[in-house]
């Protein structure tokens, strides 16, 4: 794991092994869609990236983490786990001190995370195989639409963009972020 102090008060941690992973409880859907792109060969296998972003008087907070799985033939399948049930707490989130944190990613945040993996699959390439998004965590009032589709973006970047040291991935997170 690489845990990041950004600037801005800003924090993210990324796992590219060895990533959080937590029993979902209840009913998990599989949502999928086709996304072209320029077939790219993945640095890594597994990347979740958790951010936590101070704005003023309020936040926002999520973890996502994809996998990718057997080789894509003429486009790549992006699967996304989602549920809308309640799942077991993450006590150990970024977010912990403000905000009950809750694994699993809420169905009304599906399309973010499509539309934030199409956007890394143009900038960056697609993944020789499937992009499996089946690692997130969540909470009621630091989520949003933007910071998942934000964070679809990223991971789908760190999963093909090569250099994952500290350095490499805080500059790109502090670039990215600034947008």
């Amino acid at each position: 794991m690489i845990e990041l102090k950004l600037s801005k008060e800003r924090e993210a941690r990324i796992w590219f092994e060895n990533f959080p992973r937590a029993t979902v409880g209840g009913h998990v859907r599989e949502y999928s869609r086709l996304i072209d792109g320029r077939v790219v060969a993945p640095i890594h296998q597994h990347c979740t990236l958790e951010l936590f972003v101070p704005l003023g008087g309020r936040f926002n907070y999520g973890l996502l983490g994809c996998q990718i799985e057997a080789p894509a033939m003429q486009a790549t399948t992006v699967v996304v786990d989602a549920s809308h049930q309640r799942t077991e707490s993450f006590t150990g989130s970024l977010a912990h001190r403000v905000e009950l944190v809750h694994w699993g990613l809420d169905s009304e945040f599906v399309d973010s995370v499509f539309e934030g993996a199409a956007r890394g699959i143009a900038e960056y390439g697609r993944p020789s195989g499937r992009i499996h998004f089946n690692v997130a965590a969540h909470g009621d009032v630091g989520a949003t639409a933007k910071m998942f589709s934000r964070l679809a973006r990223l991971v789908i970047a760190l999963v093909v963009v090569p250099g994952s040291d500290r350095e490499t991935v805080s500059r790109h997170l502090e670039t990215y972020l600034l947008e």
